[in-house]
């Protein structure tokens, strides 16, 4: 069980697997757009997982959410057989649902498809259901490995989840490569289930326990199930939009869901990078602070975190401002990507940038919303936000567009972040307003020295210019946030947040996967 303080050397790890997971995640895009380009084939995919993936956020994010701080306080409270039953009873909830829901989609695939995409043609169409018949399935490992990586995460454990989701990524990216000239899309498909299949395995061994399992009481049952009702109703509204992007988008040009998908891929991968160590790691303890009753620990960490995020974010939206188009056209332009293929999603990517932003502080700011055991202020901000967007949608798509679709994404989601970031500043007493404006200073002089030099890099004309400008520019931003003396950075300190944290459970500190952190 997580102890008091998050250890930078935790953050790291599962950091740099997200770096490598990022490296698999850009091979398997330069897989899909040399294979299937943006074409009628990869309008299908993305249309078709569209909907596995939001069931299985909502599920997932309902029970983790929830599950974490009950977890968390079983454990403190010296109770490990009831956080054991609690674990169990969430993962029998979320299995039963999740292939009720997928067997629905296998058997009722046409009318859905027809549904959610009005305007596809009979080809796309048919691809849509095939594929939308294997995809289904999806939701219901997805939200399993996501209950198995939030036990890992409340025990300590970072490496393994990484890892496993690594390994995942792998097995798709061979199986698709493998058999895509067999069965085409459909092999993508297969190999999606596959990753995810072997991430699951990878993770399940955590649940070996010499004692028999047992089933949650009823009261208990219910403490979970109460709460998890506003986070599924409420919250499956609000992961809709990706729905709505397809319903509109299903009536544009060929290849429109298409460049929508990689910019979506895209956007999330980088902000897999910039929060996932961090967000992982940072709600454990911001459960075991609330856990606690530790309110001056939570609050100073959460500042950290969000002082944290300013680093990894301010030079990272630099990036995909200036070297997206550069570095796409590098990295995806064979096969059947066209030149005019990679304008169409790096300008959806830097539109997406919001999205970005708005989602990277979004996160963790939800997540001290929900170790507060406050589910329904980030429901009803992300309901109100989500409401907005869709308007924006209806109203810009007609005449802008995939652009117009990812502009009011990126609205909403910045629109969110700051309602989410106002109530907890109120509510927690501040966040260390000055140390927040310090990094700030700090990570904006480091990003301009850091775009000066990747620029010059430019310059130069050798091959692959613009990713080499972006390794450079990232060691010289590192260079001079290490010479501005970033505490996070000089600290001996090496974890966030060291404030004791009232009564812990027995463990005295956390561990990675064996580790001492």
């Amino acid at each position: 069980m997580l102890g008091p303080r998050i250890s930078l050397r935790s953050v790291s790890i599962v950091s740099i697997c997200s770096f490598l997971l990022l490296g698999l995640q850009l091979a398997f895009q330069m897989f899909l757009a040399a294979a299937f380009g943006a074409g009628a084939a990869m309008d299908a995919y993305v249309a078709a997982i569209a909907l596995p993936a939001v069931i299985s956020s909502v599920l997932a994010g309902a029970v983790s959410y929830v599950f974490v701080p009950r977890f968390i306080d079983a454990w403190t409270n010296d109770a490990p057989e009831a956080a054991w039953a609690l674990a169990g009873s969430c993962l029998a909830i979320g299995f039963l649902v999740t292939a009720s829901l997928a067997l629905a989609c296998t058997l009722a695939a046409e009318p859905i498809v027809a549904f959610l995409q009005p305007g596809f043609l009979p080809d796309r169409t048919v691809t849509a259901v095939a594929l939308l018949r294997l995809l289904g399935w999806l939701a219901v490992i997805n939200t399993c490995v996501s209950l198995l990586q939030a036990i890992h995460h409340c025990r300590g454990q970072f490496a393994t989840p990484a890892l496993g989701a690594l390994a995942g990524m792998a097995v798709t990216i061979i199986f698709a490569a493998v058999f895509y000239r067999r069965i085409g899309v459909e092999a993508v498909a297969v190999g999606t289930l596959s990753g995810a299949l072997i991430n699951a395995v990878i993770l399940g061994p955590i649940l070996a326990r010499p004692a028999p399992w047992t089933w949650v009481g009823r009261e208990a049952l219910w403490r979970i199930l109460r709460p998890m009702l506003p986070l599924v109703v409420i919250g499956g509204y609000c992961q809709v939009d990706p729905l709505v992007d397809r319903y509109l988008a299903s009536s544009m040009r060929l290849g429109s869901i298409a460049h929508l998908g990689y910019a979506g891929r895209i956007n999330a991968a980088a902000l897999l990078v910039a929060t996932s160590g961090l967000s992982y790691v940072a709600f454990p303890v911001l459960a075991g602070h609330s856990a606690s009753g530790n309110r001056e620990g939570l609050r100073e960490l959460l500042a950290q975190a969000i002082r944290l995020l300013m680093l990894v974010l301010l030079p990272l939206v630099a990036a995909i401002t200036l070297y997206t188009q550069d570095v796409l056209a590098e990295l995806f332009e064979r096969g059947r990507f066209s030149s005019s293929d990679t304008q169409a999603v790096a300008w959806l990517v830097v539109l997406y940038l919001g999205v970005l932003v708005g989602g990277g502080f979004g996160e963790i700011l939800a997540k001290t919303f929900y170790a507060l055991s406050d589910v329904r202020t980030p429901l009803a901000i992300g309901a109100c936000g989500l409401t907005l967007g869709v308007a924006l949608k209806i109203w810009l798509s007609p005449d802008y567009r995939t652009s117009g679709l990812a502009v009011a994404t990126s609205v909403y989601y910045l629109l969110n972040a700051t309602a989410l970031g106002a109530i907890l500043h109120w509510r927690l007493g501040g966040l260390a307003s000055r140390a927040l404006l310090a990094t700030a200073g700090r990570a904006a002089a480091s990003t301009i020295a850091a775009t000066t030099v990747a620029w010059s890099v430019t310059r130069t004309g050798i091959h692959f210019d613009a990713i080499a400008a972006v390794v450079v520019g990232a060691a010289v931003y590192l260079a001079a946030l290490w010479l501005l003396r970033e505490p996070i950075l000089v600290s001996r300190d090496r974890s966030l947040a060291a404030v004791p944290a009232g009564r812990l459970p027995r463990m005295n500190a956390a561990r990675v996967d064996g580790h001492e952190s």
